[in-house]
């Protein structure tokens, strides 16, 4: 069994504990197709997924979503354009807690990680630097 697999393993384990936020955090975001396939082939491809790039910063469909947020290291550092500035790691964050109203007890897996903090294929230093800095 590969380290998607295991991965995507972990992630249904805890969905079907009625934990039902999840993120995977990879350095390209052509790794959603195999994390996409990585879920489908353990038998977890009912469990939504959406890759984070493809949602606007004020996309309504963040705030009720359920299920595992693809996220790219370069992805997770970006600002939106409106007055607020709020990252994307900040929106995260509020997603996974619910607007605060809730602990996050979901899976977070940073996948190639290695990638990432070495600035990966997308350049992603930056974004696995704000995941793991304390201030975030």
């Amino acid at each position: 069994m590969g380290k998607g697999r295991t991965i995507a393993g972990l992630i249904l384990e805890n969905w079907l504990r009625g934990r039902k936020k999840h993120f995977w955090f990879s350095v390209s975001n052509d790794l959603y197709v195999d994390a996409q396939r990585d879920l489908q082939d353990i038998g977890a491809g009912h469990i939504p997924h959406v890759s984070l790039n493809t949602l606007s910063y004020d996309d309504p469909r963040l705030n009720t979503f359920e299920g595992v947020i693809f996220v790219t290291y370069t992805t997770s550092v970006g600002k939106t354009r409106y007055d607020d500035g709020q990252t994307r790691v900040e929106q995260l964050v509020q997603w996974a807690s619910g607007g605060g109203m809730e602990e996050f007890n979901g899976v977070m897996v940073f996948d190639e990680g290695r990638e990432g903090r070495e600035g990966g294929r997308e350049g992603g230093r930056e974004g696995f630097r704000m995941m793991v800095s304390d201030e975030n």
